[in-house]
C-alpha cells in the first residue's frame, strides 16, 4: 500500500507542474521541486493550493479509500542562500514548521 501512495503522490504532484520545474522524490516520503523563475506570491499560492489538493484526490481502486495529505516546505534561492545544502536545509526547515502548524494548530519557534 505504501508504494500505491508514493506513485499516486507523485502522479497527483507531476500533473501540477510546469515543464520547465523538476520534481525528485529524495527519500522516503519526502518529494523537493525546483520551480525556476517562481517567486512567492498569489501565482505560487496558487499553486500550493493545486498541489494539496491533487494530493488529496482518493487513490483509485483501493477499498477502503486512502487520501493522502501533503506538508510543504517553502525556501527561496537567493544570493545569501550560499549553497544546495543551505537551501535544502531552509525547506527543510519550512517543512518542519509547516507540520508543525498543521497538528498542533500553531508555529512552535
Amino acid at each position: 500500500m505504501g508504494d500505491k501512495v508514493l506513485v499516486h503522490v507523485a502522479g497527483q504532484l507531476r500533473k501540477c507542474f510546469r515543464n520547465s520545474d523538476i520534481l525528485a522524490r529524495v527519500g522516503g516520503d519526502e518529494f523537493l521541486a525546483l520551480l525556476p523563475d517562481t517567486s512567492t506570491g498569489p501565482s505560487l499560492d496558487t499553486l500550493l493550493q493545486r498541489l494539496r489538493a491533487a494530493v488529496n484526490q482518493p487513490l483509485a481502486g483501493v477499498n477502503p479509500p486512502v487520501q493522502a495529505s501533503i506538508c510543504i516546505g517553502i525556501a527561496s534561492c537567493t544570493e545569501q542562500t550560499g549553497t544546495l545544502d543551505d537551501l535544502m536545509r531552509l525547506a527543510d526547515e519550512a517543512m518542519y514548521h509547516a507540520k508543525i502548524r498543521e497538528k498542533y494548530g500553531m508555529d512552535r519557534t
